[in-house]
């Protein structure tokens, strides 16, 4: 069987964030990172936002001091199904992207393309 890999690359802002550390010296930082998308519908623009829940686990909470909300970051990651059943009993399945890798990312100028 041809082996796939399950590897992706994906921009936004960062939102919700939570860093927590371990008594193991492990820290975990879960953010959502917002992208938006505009679509035409004639003369009319839509916009619609999207938050991929995102976790990233490192040695010790310093790895993220530069993690600021609002921060556009670009984030390597591997997908993660996660399975749960929630608040009223129904089994809920979810992905979360486990950032293997995560850096700024500069604004796009004006008038680039």
């Amino acid at each position: 069987m041809k082996k796939t890999v399950n590897t992706v690359a994906v921009s936004g802002r960062v939102a919700n964030l939570e860093v927590r550390e371990f008594s193991t010296g492990k820290a975990v930082a879960r953010f959502n990172l917002a992208m938006n998308r505009t679509e035409k519908k004639g003369d009319e623009e839509i916009k619609h936002a999207c938050f991929l829940p995102v976790e990233a686990w490192r040695n010790g909470k310093d790895a993220f001091a530069e993690l600021k909300k609002g921060q556009l970051l670009t984030i390597e990651a591997h997908i993660r199904p996660e399975t749960y059943t929630d608040k009223v009993g129904i089994k809920q399945n979810r992905m979360v992207f486990v950032a293997d890798k995560f850096y700024d990312t500069p604004d796009k100028e004006e008038g680039a393309e």
